[in-house]
């Protein structure tokens, strides 16, 4: 007997029922059951399009949280403008861009892209005017009129698949020594969370569970000993592994970072009054070392919108189904996509693409997702299939 699970993206963009059979995918639907699925997904988004709140962390890519001086409009011009200019990193994938002429002529109008803001924190003295304590400007951005601009003059988007470091991190607060782990109810670890929000990172921390703590110690950490740990990392399989050794010293932090990431080693300082200070200051230096080793295209993606259709071969359960679909939609330079069909193990999409077939291939063959099908019986040249789909087999 078929199992249905129904998918909500985090947006409303899509809904899909899907059937599991022994088989795995389940054909056995007919197409009319599909087309009342998506009619009814189609009245589902829009009863909650309109009773949805504008909300955060939906989109962690066009957001930025940036400190602020205080509430007044100069200081949140000023926050404004910083905080499109982490985003503007994170999207070209190039720490540079801000400074060269497309980067220069978006920030001279920060707030033309400018959605929604809020304050984060606290601050003392006079209401609107005091000292910050602690107080972030938290920004969000249209994230079609922001990628449109970049492409229009010429800009090659990075995309929405990003490294996940692994984190062992050591902590000395002048009361203990201890390693961090996912599982700790710890202020630091909250702060860590909260710090790796405003960076747009995603973390992955230890277990800390006996296989760890007999292969790491406190001192490989504080140390920084990338040699020992990475051996202690393979468990993990992280895309890169970060180590952190953080102390405070009197009122103030201070930190020593290391990074291994496709291949080099890393490694920098950082300090600050608070511990939310030190931590942005620290994790700022991550973003950007995580860039300059991603491979990026070489050539910025054609223009020109093609309606293509893509086929991926390889699904094997509704987890594979959900990392596919979320993959192709996160691609920078897919508009939408569309299920088809399902077949077995195969899905078919309609994807909205720059650049065709073409631009499709480049982004993909920059990840570790999907891979071309070679041209086999019923697949042409390139991993062309049938009716000129461009056809993917999922990695495992």
């Amino acid at each position: 007997m078929p199992r249905g699970l129904c998918y909500f993206t985090a947006d409303c963009a899509a809904v899909v029922v899907l059937f599991i059979g022994p088989g795995g995918l389940d054909q056995e639907h007919t197409e009319d059951t599909m087309t009342r699925t998506r009619i009814i997904a189609v009245c589902l988004c829009w009863l909650l399009a309109w009773t949805a709140l504008p909300s955060w962390g939906r989109d962690t890519l066009h957001e930025a949280t940036v400190p602020v001086a205080d509430r007044t409009t100069a200081a949140r011009d000023a926050a404004v403008k910083q905080a499109l200019t982490e985003v503007l990193i994170r999207l070209s994938g190039d720490a540079a861009a801000p400074t060269q002429a497309a980067g220069r002529a978006i920030l001279a109008e920060p707030n033309r892209y400018l959605q929604q803001y809020l304050y984060e924190g606290s601050e003392t003295g006079a209401e609107g005017g005091g000292a910050s304590d602690s107080l972030y400007f938290r920004a969000g951005f249209d994230a079609a009129a922001l990628e449109a601009a970049l492409q229009k003059r010429g800009v090659t988007l990075w995309g929405r698949e990003r490294p996940s470091p692994l984190v062992w991190l050591a902590v000395d607060d002048g009361k203990r020594r201890y390693l961090l782990g996912a599982e700790d109810n710890d202020a630091v670890l909250t702060e860590l969370q909260a710090a790796a929000r405003r960076q747009g990172l995603t973390l992955i921390l230890p277990l800390l569970d006996l296989e760890d703590q007999s292969k790491v110690t406190f001192s490989d950490v504080h140390d920084i000993a990338l040699e020992r740990l990475l051996p202690a990392s393979g468990r993990y399989q992280p895309q890169a592994v970060l180590v952190g050794s953080l102390k405070l010293d009197g009122t103030s932090w201070v930190s020593d970072w290391g990074m291994h990431n496709a291949g080099a080693d890393a490694r920098w300082r950082a300090n600050g009054a608070s511990l939310p200070a030190m931590l942005d200051a620290g994790l700022g230096q991550v973003d950007t070392r995580l860039v300059a080793s991603t491979p990026k295209p070489t050539a910025a993606v054609p223009q020109g919108l093609a309606r293509l259709p893509v086929r991926v071969e390889g699904v094997l359960s509704l987890a594979d189904y959900a990392r596919v679909s979320a993959y192709l939609a996160g691609l920078p330079t897919v508009r939408s996509t569309e299920l088809e069909a399902v077949m077995g193990q195969t899905l078919d999409f309609i994807v909205d693409v720059q650049g065709g077939a073409a631009g499709l291939n480049q982004v993909v063959a920059l990840g570790g997702v999907l891979e071309p099908v070679a041209p086999a019986s019923g697949v042409g040249p390139s991993g062309a299939g049938p009716g000129g789909a461009a056809v993917y087999r999922l990695r495992p």
